[in-house]
């Protein structure tokens, strides 16, 4: 079974050529990982170098806006990228919105900062055990069936209450 192909996060500076980026790439990329796709910010994937760099390895290229990157709690924020282009982290936070889990925190060369996540590993839903499947909807239905009864008994002590107790007073 093929390893799940990891997202590599790029944050570079205008101007940044495809040879830069996919150096930047090679020097963290720890050995045995395959990079799936490229994710930076939306206005960096427009930059011909970080395009060309996608399009030279046939990685997917994916750029976020400013207010969903700045949404991902990373572990190297950056007050300086949070000036510059409105989130405080490029890298580490498209590598983890595309990726899941950092597998390599941010790494800057020269002109390019990069991180690299992987997918977390889940099971496949048809290996769910009928205990786990049935576990919420158990407890939902108790307690349903609790409130029903509870209603029930509510109904029943005040109908015996009113024909019982009428007399007193």
């Amino acid at each position: 079974m093929p390893r799940p192909e990891a997202v590599v996060g790029v944050g570079a500076r205008r101007g940044v050529t495809a040879a830069e980026v996919l150096a930047a790439v090679d020097a963290v990329l720890p050995p045995g990982v395959r990079v799936g796709h490229l994710a930076t910010l939306d206005v960096r994937a427009a930059e011909p170098g970080v395009q060309a760099a996608a399009a030279q390895r046939g990685w997917r290229l994916t750029g976020h806006p400013a207010a969903a990157l700045a949404a991902v709690v990373v572990p190297t924020p950056s007050a300086r990228a949070a000036a510059a282009v409105g989130t405080p982290s490029v890298a580490e936070a498209a590598a983890l919105l595309g990726g899941g889990e950092l597998l390599v925190p941010k790494t800057v060369l020269g002109r390019v900062t990069t991180a690299v996540a992987r997918p977390i590993p889940r099971p496949p839903a048809t290996t769910a055990t009928s205990a786990e499947t049935a576990g919420p909807t158990t407890a939902v239905s108790a307690e349903r069936a609790g409130a029903t009864a509870a209603t029930s008994a509510e109904r029943a002590g005040v109908a015996v209450g009113t024909a019982t107790g009428g007399g007193a007073g």
